[in-house]
């Protein structure tokens, strides 16, 4: 399309909702019509103005990582979604927040070498007007931060009014601070706008550019008081306009009212007609009602009821059967190449099961089939496993000299008292505790605590009495009961004076008074393997 300059503010889109204009502008972006979308929404809110603000905060608190997370996807410092994903994982592991992650990303592996550019550019520059904190005015941190970033660069002034219009009532909006507040620091701007955020304020906004040479597209609110020689009113079909009436989130109690109201539908009603004319009346010259039948549901749209009320009848475009079998041709055609769907994978069950099988079965034999067969990953507590694999390691290490099955021949009669004491014990435990995998650093903190007092009432008990004769210890076993084979672990199991055996599992959740048989049913099922082990090893 080729106009003269001046003509394309002549033309409108007019859409009910914020959410259904983004379609038109990509559209009219894509054939090179300039556009312009103009939201009621404040300044506050406008993407320019959030990246800013989130960079400020980076600069208040290095820590914050939602904030992190906005700049990492500015153009200035754009870091992939693979890599931030890939850098949130080792930053969990490690239980660093985001900025720690970025502060050693020469430690992460299959990060893009544009994304290390970008994040050593954002540190650099972070570390740069962190400096200026302390001593500058908040309007001078922003000054450098856009021009420093190549914020200001990035963009056409002639093309991009807008933005520069944004940028500069955000400035304004800090000067009018400093005006207020003498002396005043970044924290103190900051502090200022997490208050009226939080109050629910979106920021007050001039339209400096409304008489650009663009198409505006724009919901009926923001229309109210403009004028368009041609409008374009877009979706108009039943359920978008008028809206799906919705009910008070509190409602007030109809004999507290003295007016008589009308009921909340036919009051909704009401508004979306009164809001329907708003939208006819933009036009000064010429107005086109536009809708389709297929907005992806699965039923077809019908037109609005307000269109009949008009008294104007609907033209259908392109509803020919010829260009219905035309869709149909192309439909066909692009799954010419689409693969064939691929059969369910065959269910089997597994050949072995464990204790805690057996267990999910007996509770809820969905819950087996979900875990066990299908294989669902469910939400656990990784730390707790974590740390228990951790005490099971130490516990093996400084008892194995005791383990009969690896003692030396000339030490089977003479346990190596002297060998084992506390210190030793703290010291496998230092070796091998492993700090990745918390949910947090004061999470990690109480259970390494909660480890160096177990080991030590562990080592109290121990010595209190004669070294114990361990037979087994993380006996790894299977064993046949009717057609199914079971398999497992025991922890340790003890020879004790009399002859008899002593089965041990660790446990490292909270003790209890008493067990119950739903406690004991792990422990009978080691008796059984060990009775038929040993007699089979006797004979």
């Amino acid at each position: 399309m080729n106009r003269k300059k001046g003509e394309w503010l002549d033309f409108a889109i007019l859409v009910r909702a914020n959410d259904t204009a983004d379609a038109y502008v990509k559209e009219l972006t894509r054939l090179g019509i300039p556009n312009q979308f103009v939201s009621l929404k404040g300044l506050y809110f406008k993407e320019i103005i959030l990246d800013c603000l989130a960079y400020l905060r980076l600069l208040d608190n290095y820590h914050e990582s939602s904030a992190l997370f906005r700049v990492l996807n500015m153009p200035a410092f754009k870091v992939s979604h693979l890599d931030i994903i890939t850098i949130n994982k080792f930053a969990r592991l490690k239980v660093w927040s985001l900025f720690e992650a970025l502060k050693n990303i020469s430690a992460i592996a299959n990060i893009s070498e544009t994304g290390r550019t970008n994040i050593d550019k954002l540190l650099e520059l972070l570390d740069k007007h962190s400096k200026l904190v302390a001593d500058s005015e908040p309007s001078k941190i922003f000054l450098r931060f856009a021009y420093d970033s190549g914020l200001v660069a990035s963009y056409d002034f002639d093309r991009d009014q807008e933005i520069f219009s944004y940028l500069n009532q955000f400035y304004q909006k800090i000067k009018k601070f400093e005006d207020t507040l003498p002396a005043s620091r970044l924290s103190d701007f900051m502090q200022l706008m997490d208050l009226e955020l939080e109050a629910g304020e979106v920021g007050a906004l001039r339209l400096d550019f409304s008489d650009n040479d663009t198409v505006k597209i724009m919901t009926v609110h923001a229309a109210k008081g403009l004028e368009f020689k041609y409008v374009f009113l877009a979706n108009i079909v039943d359920k978008k306009f008028p809206t799906i009436s919705r009910s008070e989130k509190i409602s007030i109690p109809d004999n507290l009212v003295k007016e008589k109201i009308a009921s909340s539908k036919d009051a909704h009603i009401e508004e979306e007609r009164r809001l329907f004319y708003v939208a006819i009346t933009r036009a000064k010259e010429e107005l086109f009602i536009t809708g389709a039948k297929d907005y992806g549901g699965a039923r077809e749209k019908k037109p609005s009821p307000f269109i009949a009320e008009m008294g104007l009848d609907v033209f259908e475009v392109g509803a020919d059967e010829n260009f219905s079998k035309k869709l149909e041709l192309i439909r066909d055609l692009e799954r010419l190449d689409q693969k064939e769907p691929e059969k369910p994978e065959k269910l089997v069950l597994p050949d072995k099961f464990s204790f805690s099988q057996l267990a999910a079965f007996s509770t809820c034999p969905l819950q087996y089939k979900f875990a066990f067969v299908l294989k669902i990953p469910a939400p656990s507590d990784k730390a707790s496993l974590i740390f228990g694999r951790v005490l099971h390691n130490v516990l093996h290490d400084f008892l194995e000299p005791l383990e009969i099955a690896s003692a030396p021949q000339d030490s089977l009669f003479s346990k190596p008292k002297a060998e084992l004491n506390e210190k030793k014990l703290l010291a496998l435990y230092e070796d091998k505790w492993q700090a990745d995998g918390y949910g947090s650093k004061e999470e990690r903190e109480k259970y390494y605590q909660k480890g160096k007092t177990i080991l030590k009432t562990f080592w109290h008990n121990l010595s209190a009495e004669e070294l114990p004769e361990i037979l087994f210890l993380e006996k790894n076993f299977t064993f046949k009961i009717g057609d199914g084979i079971i398999k497992g672990a025991i922890d340790r199991v003890d020879r004790l004076p009399d002859g008899t055996l002593e089965i041990i599992d660790y446990k490292t959740g909270n003790p209890k008074e008493t067990l119950q048989y739903a406690d004991k049913r792990q422990l009978i099922l080691y008796k059984i393997f060990l009775e038929e082990f040993l007699k089979d090893k006797s004979k």
